[in-house]
């Protein structure tokens, strides 16, 4: 996976969707944002790619119906 196409924080991923990083962790905890964790650890790292993301947009537009 190209290091362009990964974003490596809640951060980046937040700014990814346009959202704050709050929204984007209760997207992934209610809406299904592809997410990927590390193992152990409460605060463990987050990894997204940028092409499921976008996926999931296209899905997510059309499943809440907008």
């Amino acid at each position: 996976m190209s290091d362009v196409q990964r974003l490596d924080s809640w951060k980046e991923i937040a700014e990814y969707v346009g959202r704050d990083v709050r929204t984007a962790i209760r997207w992934e905890r209610e809406r299904g944002l592809p997410v990927q964790r590390a193992p152990g650890g409460r605060r463990g790292a987050v990894v997204a790619v940028r092409h499921e993301i976008d996926a999931w947009r296209g899905g997510a537009s059309t499943a809440a119906g907008g």
